[in-house]
C-alpha cells in the first residue's frame, strides 16, 4: 500500500531526494536511508555496512552536500575526537600537526563533497628522534670527557700526585765498561696513575712547566732519589746519584741553596751528585756558564744529557766546563747497522780525551754494542738493558 513520506532534502538538480535515519516503510523495525526519485526508492541500512570497518588512527572522512546541511556518511574518527587538544599554542604548533582536504563535484552535476581530515601527533618521533639525539650526544660527551680525563684531568692529577706521593723514583746502573763497576745510578721519575695506569714519562714531564709545577717536581724528585740512595751516597766508594733538572732550576736562585740544604741534612758529599740538563733544553740567561760554574763551585757535578742531537755543540762542551757528557742512544744503536755515525764517534772520543770529562754511553742493549765503545774508551759509563736495567734502590745498585 502507498506510504507517504515527509519532505526530503533535494540532491542537487538531478531530481533525487534523501532521507536520513528514517523508519523503513515496509518493516518498521529497520531505520536507514532513503533515496528517492519519482517512483522508485532506495532503503539503506546502516547495518548493512558494519562490516566495511573504517580507516584506522586519526583519520575522518565525512560525505555531505555542499552546503552542509546534510551529511551521508561520517568515516573514521568523529570529527569531535580529531580537535586540537586545548594546549597552548606553543605545544599545537610544535607536536601536532592537522590537515583537511575538500573535494566537491561540478556545480552542475551531483551535490556531494568529500572530506577527509587527519591528525598527526609528532610526541612519539619527536620523542624517538630526541632519544637519538640525547644518545648520539652522551656517546660523543664520553669521548669527550675521555678526551678531557686523557689531557687535562691528567694533567691535574700530577699535581695530586706529587702531593701524595705518588710519583715515585726508580734507578738505573751506571757500570764502568772495562770492570762492570757499578760507580752510579741515574734517578728516574715513574707516575703510575690510579685509573689509566702507568704514564710514560715523554708524557708527564712535558706537562711540568706548562702547569707551573717545575721548581716542585724537581725538588720532589731531589729529596726521593737523595733518600732512596741514602746508604750508599753515605758509603766509602766513590758512588753518585745523577738526577735530571731543568734549565729553569738551575736559573732559579733558590735552587742552589735548597740543593745545599738537602746534601748536608743528610750528611752527603756534593760531589756524589751529578745534575744532568738536557742538551736541548735552552735557558733563558744568555750566559748559562756562570750559573753552572756556581753550582760547581759548591761541589756538584754538572754532565750534558742527550749529547749529540740537540742544539749544542763541541763549543759549548768547552765554555761551559762540564764534569760529563752522555752520549745520546742513537749513536749506539746504530752501531752495526751504519757506518755513518763512526765518524762522530771518534770525535767526540777524542774531545773526551782531550778535556778530560767523563763519557755515559746510553742505550746499551747488545754485548757486540758494548765492546764497540769498550775498544774505543776502556774508562767509559754505559747505561742501558745490558747494564741494568731500572728498579728499586737495593734492586738496581
Amino acid at each position: 500500500m502507498p506510504h507517504t513520506l515527509s519532505a526530503g532534502i533535494s540532491v542537487g538538480n538531478s531530481g533525487i531526494s534523501v532521507w536520513k535515519n528514517i523508519k523503513n516503510p515496509i518493516l518498521s523495525e529497520l531505520t536507514g536511508d532513503l533515496a528517492a526519485s519519482n517512483t522508485v526508492a532506495v532503503f539503506t541500512s546502516i547495518s548493512s555496512f558494519e562490516e566495511l570497518g573504517g580507516p584506522s588512527g586519526k583519520l575522518h572522512g565525512r560525505i555531505y552536500t555542499t552546503d552542509r546541511k546534510y551529511v551521508y556518511q561520517d568515516f573514521g574518527d568523529t570529527q569531535s575526537s580529531l580537535q586540537l587538544p586545548n594546549m597552548s599554542s606553543w605545544w599545537n604548533n610544535w607536536f601536532l600537526r592537522s590537515q583537511t582536504v575538500v573535494t566537491c563535484d561540478a556545480p552542475d552535476n551531483l551535490d556531494i563533497c568529500a572530506e577527509s581530515t587527519i591528525v598527526t601527533d609528532m610526541r612519539s618521533p619527536i620523542a624517538q628522534y630526541g632519544l637519538l639525539g640525547a644518545l648520539i650526544g652522551a656517546v660523543f660527551g664520553m669521548i669527550l670527557l675521555l678526551w678531557w680525563k686523557g689531557s687535562h684531568g691528567l694533567r691535574a692529577g700530577l699535581l695530586e700526585a706529587l702531593q701524595k706521593r705518588r710519583i715515585h723514583v726508580v734507578y738505573q746502573p751506571l757500570r764502568v765498561l772495562e770492570t762492570n763497576e757499578v760507580v752510579g745510578a741515574e734517578a728516574l721519575a715513574r707516575w703510575t696513575h690510579q685509573e689509566v695506569g702507568p704514564i710514560p714519562p715523554t708524557t708527564f714531564i712535558g706537562w711540568i712547566e706548562k702547569l707551573g709545577l717545575r721548581a716542585e717536581f724537581t725538588r720532589y724528585v731531589v729529596v726521593a732519589a737523595l733518600d732512596g740512595a741514602l746508604g750508599r751516597l753515605r758509603g766509602r766508594e766513590n758512588f753518585y746519584v745523577s738526577i735530571n733538572v731543568f734549565p729553569g732550576d738551575l736559573e732559579d736562585a733558590s735552587f742552589l741553596d735548597f740543593m745545599t740544604d738537602e746534601t748536608a741534612r743528610r750528611g752527603i758529599d756534593p760531589a756524589r751528585v751529578v745534575l744532568e740538563i738536557s742538551e736541548s733544553a735552552q735557558f733563558s740567561t744568555p750566559t748559562p756558564n756562570d750559573i753552572l760554574q756556581l753550582f760547581r763551585a759548591r761541589g756538584f757535578r754538572i754532565f750534558l744529557d742527550d749529547f749529540g742531537v740537540g742544539y749544542s755543540n763541541f763549543g759549548n762542551v768547552v765554555s761551559w766546563k762540564l764534569d760529563g757528557i752522555k752520549l745520546d742512544r742513537v749513536f749506539i744503536q746504530s752501531i752495526g747497522e751504519t757506518q755513518r755515525a763512526a765518524p762522530v764517534m771518534e770525535k767526540i772520543i777524542e774531545m773526551a780525551r782531550q778535556l778530560d770529562v767523563q763519557v755515559i754511553v746510553e742505550g746499551i742493549e747488545t754485548q757486540a754494542q758494548a765492546d764497540y765503545i769498550l775498544d774505543r774508551m776502556p774508562h767509559a759509563v754505559g747505561q742501558g738493558w745490558l747494564t741494568g736495567r731500572p728498579g728499586s734502590a737495593l734492586d738496581a745498585i
